[in-house]
């Protein structure tokens, strides 16, 4: 048997993978990848105030009959791919990617920017997509404080 986190276990859990699942994953590399390059040229202020993220889907473009679906699909992909680039994707790169999904589906949403306090004082940031209520990325948000 595989041990947990071996390229076997990896291989077997691919393997195992939907056509949708496989798609997922592919999508959410590039809206990585993009969201990567993305990032640097975006101004602190505008990570938090995308207005394109909140205004209504396109012209024509209906929001789809099931975003709860498409929700979960991003929560499930987004961190699963974040995993296996090679290039850094943390929290912030997550929900940026995430955000740019959901907008070319019509769907709005909100990127949060929070703190904590850790033991010792230090602080630890962080970044999560909301999305009709839900967090669609960054996991647990319960122990952080928003901004604003």
């Amino acid at each position: 048997m595989a041990k947990e986190g071996s390229p076997s276990s990896l291989i077997a859990k691919l393997y195992k993978l939907s056509c949708q699942e496989w798609t997922d994953l592919c999508r959410a590399v590039l809206a990585l990848g993009h969201a990567r390059r993305q990032l640097p040229h975006l101004k602190a202020a505008e990570i938090q105030q995308d207005p394109s993220s909140r205004t209504a889907p396109p012209s024509g473009l209906a929001l789809p009959t099931n975003t709860a679906t498409l929700i979960a699909r991003v929560t499930w992909a987004i961190p699963r791919a974040a995993k296996m680039v090679p290039w850094r994707s943390d929290c912030l790169v997550q929900t940026k990617a995430g955000q740019n999904w959901l907008k070319r589906q019509g769907v709005p949403s909100t990127i949060r920017l929070g703190s904590r306090k850790l033991p010792g004082g230090k602080m630890d940031a962080h970044a999560w997509l909301v999305c009709e209520g839900e967090v669609v990325t960054g996991g647990d948000i319960s122990t952080f404080v928003p901004f604003r």
